[in-house]
């Protein structure tokens, strides 16, 4: 049975690469988007100036209407990650392409994060304890500042969990149109047994961005690309060497051709 492993070095070298030779598509792109969210931040700070204390009910009408197409572009942006990581060619069109599954994405994306809250519950009531209870007096500084830090840590790992082995729910909505919740299942099942090399594929990624926001944000629309791309590209990795291998029927279904390209950089050192 596949273990659904794989190697950050080799997502994030996969990633360069693909920015690398499409540096001028990505850039255009993200300028594009960015544009388009401050037009619509725009608007909405003037609605906001005019609605939210006379009419609220009004402002959040119009924050959620607003939202809709930010997570349109979302998914488009998975879509042309996707494309890239099977060695095709992303394409503006993709940023809206996406838009008939958008329900499936939204009511994913609700019972994603509705899980992380709900497994956080514990954690909540762990920190808020700590404005009832006078841990000093009964514990002493020292040790209630190492309760504290051991409680958080414990009833935070849940949340780390849940949020590492459902995250790529909207990649299976976007790439299979599978269900909000046979999306979560299948992330469940291509994660087995990756947990802690996601963690730190995790860590990297954030490590990778801040590098590129501390180059004046300009280093963004380098380490963006790459950190994306790759992510599509373990994505991708798990879903091959995992899901076909333990689900029968997926092991039926059309593979995706990989193109020469991709399958010469994965036999490469």
């Amino acid at each position: 049975m596949a273990t659904g492993k794989f190697s950050k070095g080799e997502a994030i070298r996969f990633g360069w690469a693909k920015m690398a030779d499409n540096l001028g598509f990505f850039i255009a792109l993200l300028i594009v988007t960015g544009l388009i969210s401050y037009i619509f931040r725009t608007i909405l700070k003037t609605i906001v100036e005019s609605t939210k204390e006379s009419a609220p009910v009004i402002f959040l009408i119009f924050s959620l209407i607003f939202s809709v197409p930010q997570m349109i572009i979302g998914m488009g942006f998975i879509r042309i990650t996707l494309k890239f990581a099977d060695g095709l060619k992303g394409e503006f069109s993709d940023l809206f392409s996406c838009y008939p599954l958008f329900f499936k994405y939204l009511f994913g994306s609700i019972l994603y994060l509705g899980g992380i809250f709900l497994v956080s519950i514990p954690f909540f009531i762990w920190t808020a304890s700590f404005r009832f209870i006078d841990y000093e007096y009964l514990f002493g500084s020292i040790l209630t500042r190492l309760i504290a830090l051991g409680g958080t840590i414990l009833l935070i790992i849940p949340a780390i969990i849940w949020a590492i082995r459902f995250q790529f729910y909207a990649y299976f909505i976007i790439d299979k149109e599978a269900g909000p919740i046979e999306a979560l299942r299948r992330s469940l099942t291509i994660t087995k047994g990756s947990t802690w090399n996601l963690f730190l594929f995790g860590l990297l990624f954030v490590a990778i961005n801040l590098l590129g926001m501390l180059c004046l944000l300009i280093g963004l629309f380098v380490t963006g690309p790459i950190t994306m791309v790759a992510v599509a590209f373990v994505y991708r990795r798990l879903q091959t060497l995992t899901e076909d291998a333990q689900i029968p029927e997926l092991a039926q279904a059309p593979k995706v051709t990989q193109t020469p390209e991709v399958m010469t950089f994965l036999k490469s050192p």
